[in-house]
């Protein structure tokens, strides 16, 4: 991705801490561009979901270009594969029971 937008490889010297170097823009393309946008779950686009990430990042001190990134290995693009829907899909008692055990959780 940062090739696609003329940016420099990432190396050890990379970090998380900084201004982003990726616009809301450039992130949301690329979303769409490897077939994502037919999968997104969010009520926002990619576009307005990475302009929270930026702008959050920023007030931090946080670089949101990163934290979006990370943030899509961690929920499989947005596409929540371990959520309740999925996990009757799929009926994975384990993670049936996790939800069970969530939702005993939130109502005590």
């Amino acid at each position: 991705m940062r090739a696609e937008f003329g940016l420099p490889a990432v190396t050890d010297e990379t970090t998380i801490m900084g201004a982003s170097e990726l616009t809301a823009a450039q992130i949301g393309q690329r979303v769409c561009s490897v077939g994502r946008c037919a999968t997104w779950k969010p009520e926002i686009t990619p576009t307005q979901m990475a302009q929270v990430f930026l702008d959050e990042g920023a007030a931090v001190g946080v670089r949101g270009d990163i934290a979006f990134c990370q943030s899509i290995l961690e929920t499989g693009w947005f596409s929540w594969p371990s959520s309740p829907s999925a996990a009757a899909e799929a009926s994975d008692p384990a993670i049936d029971g996790y939800f069970e055990l969530q939702n005993v959780t939130e109502r005590n």
